[in-house]
């Protein structure tokens, strides 16, 4: 079965390529098919971090980085015979692909996984646990 409308979440990171290429394989590579590759903004930490000046600095770099994280994985996909399209969103991680994904009626959503240790996950939640329990799609994680 192949999925027609599918979300890669993407962040620049080391899954990124195993994210595109399990996406790719949902779709059967169907000429209707389309991948949507978002990157999420967390604004949180970098408003957290700091002063209004050095904050709005951090966004718009943010910003950009995610920008050309999205454009280089489109990329990535152009010799694929699979439509794509890119959006960049600002907002919690988990909460906007989620928002996303419904916004879109996607057939499926894939993340990947950061293996992270047993103290960053203590203080930092994973985006793919809070996706367990919100997604309204097939959740796809390339490990």
């Amino acid at each position: 079965m192949a999925f027609k409308t599918i979300l890669a979440a993407i962040d620049g990171g080391e899954q990124t390529r195993k994210v595109l290429d399990l996406a790719v394989s949902l779709t059967g590579e169907a000429p209707d098919a389309v991948i949507h590759l978002l990157c999420v903004v967390d604004i949180l930490p970098a408003t957290a971090a700091g002063m209004a000046g050095a904050t709005d600095l951090a966004i718009d770099t943010l910003e950009t980085l995610a920008q050309q994280t999205v454009k280089d994985a489109a990329e990535l996909l152009q010799g694929r015979s699979i439509r794509t399209e890119v959006h960049v969103l600002p907002g919690n991680s988990a909460q906007t692909i989620v928002a996303q994904a419904k916004t879109l009626n996607c057939d499926a959503i894939v993340v990947g996984h950061r293996h992270r240790t047993f103290w960053l996950r203590l203080f930092d939640q994973s985006t793919c646990v809070d996706l367990l329990d919100s997604a309204p799609c097939p959740l796809m994680i390339a490990t």
